[in-house]
């Protein structure tokens, strides 16, 4: 009977504990999404500058090549961080929001998003290295941040 006890007591603990450790997941996820962008932010001109432009007009359509250069032409490092702290506030605050009212799935679909966008930029890095000429550091970051 004691055993009884004790295992269930161990089995409430474990529940207590599992619900704590869902507590302190919810702000790994703001931690990982500054942990990528900084370094997105710290290499993003240097990238602009070393698009190989000839090899991006053989490869995709004209017109498509037009937005992308006219986007990534207009672009600097404090118009991509600025853009970069909005996106951050705004992930903080729905952080905030499934923390304070145990929103599970709204958290894991925030979560998911930021899977995907990694996700592509590893495709980038796979298939776009001659054209992009992307770093592995992007391969990087997205293991470890897959990996939690």
């Amino acid at each position: 009977m004691l055993l009884y006890y004790a295992v269930r007591s161990e089995t409430s603990v474990a529940l207590i504990e599992r619900g704590k450790i869902m507590n302190e997941i919810y702000w790994i996820l703001p931690v990982l999404f500054i942990f990528h962008d900084f370094e997105e932010i710290i290499f993003m001109e240097r990238w602009v500058k070393r698009l190989d432009r000839e090899k991006l007009y053989e490869r995709l359509p004209v017109n498509l090549v037009k937005k992308i250069l006219r986007h990534f032409d207009n672009i600097s490092t404090t118009k991509f961080a600025m853009s970069v702290y909005i996106l951050y506030i705004m992930l903080i605050v729905c952080t905030f929001i499934s923390y304070l009212w145990n929103l599970k799935l709204f958290w894991t679909s925030i979560f998911l998003f930021f899977t995907i966008h990694l996700f592509i930029h590893c495709l980038q890095s796979i298939f776009g290295v001659d054209i992009f000429r992307l770093y592995l550091q992007v391969l990087y970051v997205f293991l470890y941040v897959y990996g939690y």
